[in-house]
């Protein structure tokens, strides 16, 4: 049945393809964006932080020593839970996660800038799209995180740098491109008719 099929697959591969990790990592990064923490490398730093009345919002939570990841010690952590003890408060169920899904998967907490100018924004065929780079602050916190690249939000500022970008021959015409694959297609076709030449004489 489905079930016993399920499980002889599990047990031949117990440990799935780096793909399917990091699509399940990010998806634990959109359910539990507000569950996220950032490492912090100094216990002075700490102090001061809790000492700050501008940072109460800072929560402070520790890293078990017995955790498969604390030798490693990632920059950005998820978790779902926390086990409080007398001590310090530990994450529990933890997952490494790379900066960057933040920004992707954790949108509700990412603020972005408005559009720099430094990067330029650019206009991108693969996309047919002029993107701007955005500064990126996530929660309240507001850890910088790398840079974004966005669909400008301004229509004069894309037609702009549209306009420069076709003017450099950087954007392909429908005409171009109805050209270029009806090129492909006559030479599909002729191929096909020196095989079905080729094969005809070949009887012969």
């Amino acid at each position: 049945d489905a079930e016993s099929k399920l499980l002889s697959a599990v047990i031949r591969d117990p440990f799935p393809g780096q793909r399917v990790q990091d699509a399940l990592r990010r998806a634990l990064v959109a359910g539990w964006a507000d569950q996220v923490s950032r490492r912090v490398r100094s216990a002075e730093y700490v102090q001061r932080m809790l000492q700050d009345e501008s940072r109460k919002h800072h929560a402070v939570v520790f890293l078990h020593p017995r955790s498969a990841l604390h030798k490693g010690s990632p920059e950005y952590v998820v978790y779902t839970q926390l086990v409080r003890t007398t001590k310090r408060p530990y994450m529990a169920t933890i997952t490494a996660v790379e900066p960057s899904w933040l920004t992707q998967c954790g949108t509700p907490l990412a603020t972005m800038s408005t559009p720099l100018m430094e990067p330029q924004p650019v206009y991108k065929p693969t996309v047919d799209c002029v993107l701007a780079w955005h500064d990126v602050a996530f929660g309240k916190p507001g850890w910088a995180l790398p840079r974004s690249l966005r669909k400008h939000p301004e229509d004069s500022m894309r037609a702009a740098v549209f306009a420069a970008a076709f003017l450099e021959g950087e954007v392909a015409t429908m005409g171009g491109k109805k050209e270029k694959e009806q090129k492909k297609g006559q030479m599909k076709e002729q191929k096909k008719g020196g095989k079905a030449d080729s094969a005809f004489a070949g009887e012969d």
